[in-house]
Protein backbone atom coordinates (compact mmCIF):
# COMPACT_ATOMS: atom_id res chain seq x y z
CA UNK A 1 0.00 0.00 0.00
CA UNK A 2 2.91 2.35 0.63
CA UNK A 3 4.17 1.85 -2.93
CA UNK A 4 0.68 2.39 -4.29
CA UNK A 5 0.34 5.54 -2.16
CA UNK A 6 3.48 7.06 -3.67
CA UNK A 7 2.63 6.01 -7.23
CA UNK A 8 -0.94 7.19 -7.59
CA UNK A 9 -3.19 7.21 -4.53
CA UNK A 10 -1.83 10.52 -3.18
CA UNK A 11 -2.47 12.08 -6.58
CA UNK A 12 -6.00 10.72 -6.56
CA UNK A 13 -6.80 11.78 -2.99
CA UNK A 14 -5.54 15.33 -3.28
CA UNK A 15 -6.19 16.05 -6.93
CA UNK A 16 -8.87 18.15 -8.51
CA UNK A 17 -12.32 16.68 -9.06
CA UNK A 18 -12.62 14.20 -11.89
CA UNK A 19 -15.62 12.17 -13.00
CA UNK A 20 -18.41 13.85 -11.03
CA UNK A 21 -16.43 14.30 -7.79
CA UNK A 22 -15.89 10.56 -7.27
CA UNK A 23 -12.13 10.94 -7.10
CA UNK A 24 -9.45 13.46 -7.87
CA UNK A 25 -6.35 13.55 -9.99
CA UNK A 26 -3.33 15.81 -10.16
CA UNK A 27 -0.51 15.03 -12.59
CA UNK A 28 1.96 16.91 -10.41
CA UNK A 29 1.43 14.45 -7.54
CA UNK A 30 1.92 11.33 -9.69
CA UNK A 31 4.95 9.52 -8.21
CA UNK A 32 5.29 12.61 -5.98
CA UNK A 33 7.35 14.14 -8.78
CA UNK A 34 6.48 17.82 -8.45
CA UNK A 35 6.34 17.93 -4.68
CA UNK A 36 9.25 20.05 -3.58
CA UNK A 37 10.31 21.42 -0.25
CA UNK A 38 7.46 23.89 -0.26
CA UNK A 39 5.73 24.61 3.00
CA UNK A 40 1.99 24.05 3.08
CA UNK A 41 -0.57 26.06 4.96
CA UNK A 42 0.19 25.58 8.64
CA UNK A 43 3.97 25.33 8.26
CA UNK A 44 4.16 21.66 7.28
CA UNK A 45 6.40 20.37 4.49
CA UNK A 46 4.37 18.64 1.79
CA UNK A 47 6.58 15.54 1.89
CA UNK A 48 5.95 15.20 5.61
CA UNK A 49 2.20 15.66 5.07
CA UNK A 50 2.21 13.07 2.29
CA UNK A 51 3.99 10.46 4.39
CA UNK A 52 1.78 11.19 7.41
CA UNK A 53 -1.35 10.62 5.33
CA UNK A 54 0.26 7.57 3.73
CA UNK A 55 0.62 6.07 7.19
CA UNK A 56 -3.16 5.94 7.51
CA UNK A 57 -3.47 4.43 4.05
CA UNK A 58 -1.11 1.67 5.22
CA UNK A 59 -2.88 1.09 8.54
CA UNK A 60 -6.34 0.71 7.01
CA UNK A 61 -5.64 -2.50 5.02
CA UNK A 62 -4.08 -3.94 8.17
CA UNK A 63 -7.46 -3.52 9.84
CA UNK A 64 -9.21 -5.26 6.93
CA UNK A 65 -6.89 -8.28 7.10
CA UNK A 66 -8.61 -9.35 10.34
CA UNK A 67 -11.76 -10.17 8.36
CA UNK A 68 -9.87 -12.39 5.93
CA UNK A 69 -7.45 -14.12 8.31
CA UNK A 70 -6.64 -17.66 7.18
CA UNK A 71 -9.25 -17.46 4.44
CA UNK A 72 -7.35 -16.14 1.40
CA UNK A 73 -3.83 -16.47 0.09
CA UNK A 74 -1.28 -13.69 0.34
CA UNK A 75 -1.25 -13.17 -3.43
CA UNK A 76 -5.03 -12.72 -3.50
CA UNK A 77 -4.83 -10.34 -0.55
CA UNK A 78 -2.18 -8.19 -2.28
CA UNK A 79 -4.32 -8.03 -5.42
CA UNK A 80 -7.38 -7.12 -3.36
CA UNK A 81 -5.53 -4.37 -1.47
CA UNK A 82 -4.17 -2.87 -4.70
CA UNK A 83 -7.67 -2.65 -6.15
CA UNK A 84 -9.20 -1.55 -2.86
CA UNK A 85 -6.62 1.19 -2.32
CA UNK A 86 -7.03 2.68 -5.74
CA UNK A 87 -10.83 2.39 -5.95
CA UNK A 88 -12.30 2.58 -2.44
CA UNK A 89 -9.84 4.34 -0.13
CA UNK A 90 -8.93 7.20 -2.43
CA UNK A 91 -12.57 7.86 -3.35
CA UNK A 92 -13.68 8.03 0.26
CA UNK A 93 -10.66 10.11 1.22
CA UNK A 94 -11.36 12.56 -1.58
CA UNK A 95 -15.04 12.79 -0.62
CA UNK A 96 -14.22 13.59 2.99
CA UNK A 97 -11.06 15.71 2.77
CA UNK A 98 -10.91 17.49 -0.57
CA UNK A 99 -11.94 21.13 -0.47
CA UNK A 100 -13.77 20.82 -3.80
CA UNK A 101 -15.69 17.61 -3.05
CA UNK A 102 -19.44 17.35 -2.66
CA UNK A 103 -19.29 16.63 1.09
CA UNK A 104 -17.30 19.81 1.64
CA UNK A 105 -19.97 21.73 -0.24
CA UNK A 106 -22.67 20.14 1.94
CA UNK A 107 -21.04 21.56 5.05
CA UNK A 108 -18.87 18.69 6.23
CA UNK A 109 -15.97 21.02 6.94
CA UNK A 110 -15.88 19.92 10.57
CA UNK A 111 -15.16 16.31 9.55
CA UNK A 112 -11.81 17.24 8.03
CA UNK A 113 -8.80 16.56 10.23
CA UNK A 114 -5.23 15.52 9.65
CA UNK A 115 -5.76 12.08 11.15
CA UNK A 116 -8.64 11.19 8.77
CA UNK A 117 -10.17 8.99 11.44
CA UNK A 118 -13.55 8.88 9.73
CA UNK A 119 -12.02 7.66 6.48
CA UNK A 120 -10.04 4.92 8.21
CA UNK A 121 -12.91 3.73 10.38
CA UNK A 122 -15.58 3.78 7.69
CA UNK A 123 -13.49 2.19 4.96
CA UNK A 124 -11.97 -0.48 7.20
CA UNK A 125 -15.21 -1.50 8.88
CA UNK A 126 -17.40 -1.61 5.78
CA UNK A 127 -14.68 -3.30 3.70
CA UNK A 128 -14.07 -5.83 6.47
CA UNK A 129 -17.77 -6.70 6.55
CA UNK A 130 -17.89 -7.07 2.77
CA UNK A 131 -14.81 -9.32 2.81
CA UNK A 132 -16.22 -11.46 5.62
CA UNK A 133 -19.57 -11.91 3.87
CA UNK A 134 -17.96 -12.59 0.50
CA UNK A 135 -15.39 -15.13 1.66
CA UNK A 136 -17.72 -16.98 4.09
CA UNK A 137 -16.45 -19.51 6.64
CA UNK A 138 -13.05 -21.18 6.52
CA UNK A 139 -13.18 -24.34 4.47
CA UNK A 140 -11.05 -27.36 5.35
CA UNK A 141 -10.13 -25.83 8.71
CA UNK A 142 -8.38 -27.06 10.92
CA UNK A 143 -6.93 -29.72 8.62
CA UNK A 144 -5.56 -27.21 6.08
CA UNK A 145 -4.29 -23.83 7.21
CA UNK A 146 -3.68 -21.08 4.67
Amino acid sequence: MSVLWVICVYAMCFGDNVHSCRYGWNNQYFLLLWIDNSIMLGGILEYVFSMFQGKFAIITPALIVRASAKRISFKAYCFFIALWGSLVYNSLYHWVCASDSFSYDLGAKSAINFAVGSVVRISASISGLVVAFYIKARRRYPKTVM
